[in-house]
Formats: structure tokens, C-alpha cells, sequence
């Protein structure tokens, strides 16, 4: 079954990331620094290193991109990922299969999950409660979990994710959501060629000519 609510266009995606005090450009930033780190891995590291250093990357561009008033780090059944204690929203990355951006088929995670993945798409999962505002609480739940889902073809050259509210998860996968935001389609252009460069929030703010004379 397909998912509730599937965003894409601008105008649906841009006001939507405003209501959960997030940015579309920095989403997208995160996502592509995060496979920048991913593609210097090569065949000679361990199985399965390049997936480990992408979801790695993304959680930490969500720290580096958002952490501060309002966003804070999250460790919450050793998922990392980040919180928003007033929204109550939490945010967690994910490497998604080739569905991911899909405007029809259900995209779900690459790489089988375990309880912690379970415990938070039941919560998702349970009704909103009525009358409150465009990001409610869920009724029973601390926090709602949504997913920064990630899908990368080095042969192809095609990036793709989506930030989704997981609500069905069966046999160790996500198998449907209530609402999916699209970042990347993957047919942006060819990422390699796009220059990415995590921020530096600790190094100079200008650049000093220094004159070096030989003795």
C-alpha cells in the first residue's frame, strides 16, 4: 500500500520543512557532503564500509547543519541522529533502497533493522491526536522519528533522498509511510561534479597573506 502523503513540487516541500524548522538547501547539502565522504571508501575497506560511512555522514551533517537553539544531537537507542524538544520531532538517517524519491513505490531501508527501528515506526504509526496544530504529538509517544533517507548508484551517478514519517515496519523493514518529503530525485545532474564541502564552524573567518622571504 502506497504511502499517505508523497511531496515533491516546491511549493509543497519548501512550507513544509518551514513548519518543522527545517531547510531544504541544507537538507540537500548534508545529504551530498555525506556521499562525498562515501565515495572515497573503496573495494579494499571492509563490507559494507561505504553504507556505515554514509549513514555516519548524514547524521553528523545534521548535527553540523542544524544543532544549536532548537536543534540538539540525539542518541535515542543508539540511533543517531538529532531532536527538536519544542516540535518534539526527532530526525535520523537511513540508507533506502533504489525507491527512495520514487512518486509511487515505497522506498525501505537497504539493510535490515532491528527493535529500536521497530519501537519507533509503532509510534509514528499511532492516530493524531485532533485539534492540534500542522506537527502534532502522537498520542502515547514522546517524540515523532522521522527518516533522512539516502540512495546512491556509483555507476550512474544518481543521488536521491527524502525525509519520511515511517509507520509500518514488518520482517526488519519500513514498509509504509504517512507522509514523504523529496529532496532528490536523482536526476539533479551528475553528482560528481558538484563540488561538496562540509562547513567549517571552528576555522578562520578570513584568509591572511603571508609573505615567506628566504634568508
Amino acid at each position: 500500500m502506497a504511502s499517505h502523503v508523497i511531496l515533491s513540487a516546491d511549493h509543497e516541500v519548501i512550507p513544509e520543512l518551514d513548519l518543522m524548522e527545517l531547510d531544504r538547501d541544507k537538507l540537500i547539502d548534508v545529504v551530498r557532503v555525506a556521499n562525498s565522504e562515501r565515495a572515497l571508501c573503496t573495494k579494499n575497506d571492509v563490507s559494507g564500509f561505504d553504507l556505515i560511512t554514509m549513514q555516519a555522514k548524514t547524521a553528523r551533517g545534521l548535527r553540523d547543519m542544524f544543532c544549536g537553539a532548537r536543534w540538539e544531537r540525539d542518541e535515542t537507542d543508539k540511533q543517531a541522529g538529532i531532536r527538536n524538544p519544542s516540535l518534539k520531532l526527532r530526525i535520523i538517517a537511513c540508507n533506502f533502497n533504489r525507491n527512495t524519491a520514487h512518486l509511487i513505490n515505497d522506498p525501505t531501508n537497504l539493510v535490515p533493522k532491528g527493535s529500536a527501528t521497530n519501537k519507533k515506526a509503532r509510534c509514528n504509526a499511532t492516530p493524531w491526536i485532533p485539534g492540534l496544530p500542522d506537527i502534532p504529538t502522537q498520542a502515547g509517544a514522546d517524540i515523532q522519528t522521522w527518516v533522512l533517507g539516502t540512495y546512491t548508484e556509483d555507476e550512474s551517478d544518481v543521488l536521491k533522498a527524502e525525509l519520511s514519517l515511517p509507520i509500518t515496519f514488518e520482517d526488519n523493514q519500513y514498509r509504509r509511510f504517512e507522509k514523504r518529503i523529496i529532496l532528490l530525485r536523482g536526476d539533479e545532474g551528475g553528482v560528481r561534479n558538484q563540488i561538496c564541502v562540509a562547513p567549517d564552524r571552528n576555522g578562520p573567518a578570513d584568509i591572511i597573506d603571508i609573505s615567506v622571504r628566504r634568508r
